[in-house]
C-alpha cells in the first residue's frame, strides 16, 4: 500500500467557505489547492448511502423560520436531500478521499463503491467504531482502512497490535485527533509501518507540529489558508 508522505485534506470539505459536506464544500476545498477532503456516511431510510455528519438533518433559517430536523436513519433520501456517497465518488474521481463509516451495517456498500470509482492509492475508509474497521479488513483485505480516536494511547489495541491474531490483515492507518499524536504514538505506528492521518488541524502551530512529527495526511477546516504551505 502506498502512504502519502504528506497531503492536506479539507475536512468536510471546505466548511468555512460552504456548508459541510456538501458538493459546494467539496469544490471549495479541491479549488483551494487540497488533495482531497474528509467526509461522513450514513444510511437513509430507504437503504441510500447519503453524506452528512450528524443523526440528523442541520436546521438552517430560512426566511425567519427553521424547517424540522429530519432524522438520516428515518427519512428517505429524497426528503433529505443530501449528497449521495456513489455521486460524490463519481464526481471527485482523481481527489484523495478520506470515507468516513458513522454507523455500523454500512461497510460493504461503502467498499463496493469506493473501489468502483477510486484507485485505492487514493481513498482510505476511516471509522470510530472499531468494529466496522474490523468489518473492512475482513470483507475486504486490500482496502485501505483507519481507525479514528481522540485518546492518548500508551499501547495499540491487541486487534492492531496482532492482527493475525484475530484472523484480520493489518490495517493501514491510525488516525489520531491532533491533540493526541504524541512522539510515542508515532513510534508505535512505525514499529507497525501504519501511516498517520490526524484531525482537526486549525492553527499555524499545530500544522508546524503535526508535520514536524510525520504526519502523513493532515486534514484541516481551512483548506485556503494552508494547502499550499510548504
Amino acid at each position: 500500500m502506498h502512504v502519502p508522505r504528506y497531503i492536506l485534506l479539507g475536512h468536510r470539505g471546505s466548511p468555512h467557505q460552504a456548508a459541510e459536506n456538501t458538493i459546494e464544500s467539496f469544490h471549495k476545498a479541491m479549488e483551494a489547492g487540497a488533495a482531497g477532503f474528509e467526509f461522513d456516511v450514513r444510511r437513509s431510510r430507504d437503504g441510500a448511502l447519503v453524506v452528512i455528519h450528524d443523526p440528523r438533518t442541520p436546521s438552517v433559517r430560512i426566511t425567519g423560520r427553521r424547517p424540522p430536523r429530519l432524522s438520516v436513519a428515518r427519512s428517505s433520501s429524497a426528503a433529505l436531500g443530501l449528497p449521495l456517497l456513489e455521486d460524490v465518488l463519481r464526481t471527485f474521481r482523481t481527489a484523495w478521499l478520506d470515507i468516513e463509516i458513522k454507523v455500523p451495517g454500512i461497510e460493504r456498500p461503502v467498499i463496493e463503491l469506493a473501489h468502483r470509482y477510486l484507485d485505492p492509492s487514493r481513498f482510505v475508509i476511516t471509522s470510530f467504531r472499531a468494529g466496522s474497521v474490523r468489518e473492512i479488513k475482513r470483507l475486504s483485505p486490500a482496502t485501505p482502512a483507519g481507525w479514528l480516536f481522540k485518546r492518548t494511547l500508551l499501547t495499540l489495541p491487541r486487534w492492531i497490535a496482532a492482527p493475525e491474531k484475530f484472523g484480520l490483515p493489518p490495517i493501514e492507518y491510525l488516525c489520531p485527533h491532533h491533540s493526541v499524536l504524541t512522539r510515542h504514538l508515532v513510534k508505535l505506528a512505525s514499529q507497525r509501518g501504519l501511516g498517520l492521518i490526524t484531525w482537526t488541524v486549525n492553527t499555524p502551530a499545530a500544522l508546524r507540529r503535526v508535520r514536524e512529527r510525520g504526519a502523513n495526511v493532515v486534514i484541516t477546516n481551512f483548506p485556503d489558508r494552508f494547502a499550499r504551505l510548504k
